[in-house]
């Protein structure tokens, strides 16, 4: 569903900016539990003096990141960012080298894994992986969670201004067959997997379909859908939205939390189609090659903890993977359907399992949608 911002604003970063005024108050408020890194880590060597953070932009907070140096001051870090797990894992596969942990996307993951490119978990190094919900302790895209750590979850849907389309949109069919009302007023992500999904789900069919005939549908749904469409993008859709310069757009769900976030609060409102999308899950994972995988693994326990999940959530708006961070977390938040929708609105969601068949289709239809 990210370091210091030396780009243009992405599936998180937005958010950051609307929140840094808050600056993670919660901890500076309750105090970060100290579990201690356990001795375990005798089995992946001493603790290193540096670490290297791949993520994307705006998506950890600086105030985590600083309790982190406090709390092991020999250790330096440094962040780099990118814009999408493609760019992350062509930059890894080419050779990139002194990264330590990447932040994937679940479907990512699993690509990695087949790949060899991630380092397992040593579990025992992680104590605070006992806070986990069981719910993601054992997930498709890594079985027994050997190769990652869930960081946020949240869901991809459809925000859209209410000034400019008062009876809203429910559904996917919706968003795709109205585009000719509201022409060049139309944004959708950059990614192949959620486009050819969505307009999958707009059809009747599951987000993971490998079937011809269905991506057929899906194709001729994106082609009728394409003159519409003012930008393809998964960086400026929340700008774009929030001063009217688009009627809709497909996106993410803590990316419009951010928008009504904004004074004054823009008139927008963010739905999941009644046909299912996307449940995304981002995860923490040391890369094969990391050089400080002791330091590695030193980090993702910390940002394991409750309070400091419940830091990072005031910052992402998105779900934390927890319930234990539950108690530390504002009811403003824990109680917006947006940050965790109910139960009933999750059960048609779909995580991303494209088979390799599937996926090689979506993106030459991508290809061919963005060209035409």
């Amino acid at each position: 569903m990210n370091g210091t911002m030396t780009r243009e604003l992405t599936r998180r970063d937005f958010l950051a900016i609307s929140a840094a005024a808050s600056g993670g108050v919660l901890l500076a408020a309750c105090g970060v539990s100290q579990s201690a890194t356990p001795a375990a880590a005798a089995s992946l060597g001493p603790m290193e003096s540096a670490l290297s953070i791949y993520n994307w932009s705006g998506y950890l907070s600086p105030d985590t990141l600083a309790q982190f140096k406090s709390k092991y001051p020999n250790v330096q870090v440094s962040t780099a960012d990118y814009a999408s797990n493609e760019d992350m894992l062509a930059k890894v596969e080419a050779g990139a080298k002194g990264y330590d942990i990447v932040v994937p996307t679940g479907y990512m993951v699993q690509i990695m894994i087949e790949k060899g490119l991630l380092r397992p978990i040593n579990k025992n190094a992680l104590p605070n992986f006992s806070h986990i919900d069981s719910r993601f302790s054992n997930p498709g895209y890594d079985p027994g969670a050997k190769y990652s750590v869930p960081k946020d979850w949240g869901t991809t849907g459809i925000g859209y201004r209410t000034d400019k389309i008062p009876n809203g949109f429910k559904t996917w069919k919706e968003f795709f067959t109205n585009a000719a009302q509201y022409g060049g007023k139309v944004a959708v992500l950059d990614g192949a997997t959620e486009v050819v999904g969505m307009a999958l789900k707009a059809n009747g069919y599951s987000y993971n379909s490998d079937i011809d005939s269905e991506l057929n549908k899906a194709r001729d749904t994106l082609l009728a859908f394409k003159p519409h469409v003012k930008t393809i993008t998964s960086t400026d859709y929340k700008a774009l939205l929030s001063k009217g310069d688009i009627s809709y757009a497909m996106g993410w769900n803590g990316d419009f939390e951010a928008i009504l976030g904004q004074t004054p609060v823009p008139p927008v409102k963010y739905v999941i189609p009644s046909e299912g999308a996307e449940l995304w899950v981002d995860t923490w994972a040391i890369l094969k090659t990391a050089p400080h995988p002791t330091a590695a693994h030193a980090f993702i326990n910390f940002v394991l903890d409750p309070k400091v999940q419940a830091q990072e959530i005031a910052l992402t708006y998105y779900a934390q993977p927890s319930s234990d961070a539950l108690q530390y977390i504002p009811d403003s938040i824990k109680n917006d359907p947006i940050v965790y929708p109910s139960a009933e609105s999750l059960k048609p969601l779909e995580t991303r399992k494209a088979t390799p068949k599937g996926q090689k289709a979506r993106d030459r239809i991508f290809t061919e949608f963005k060209a035409a």
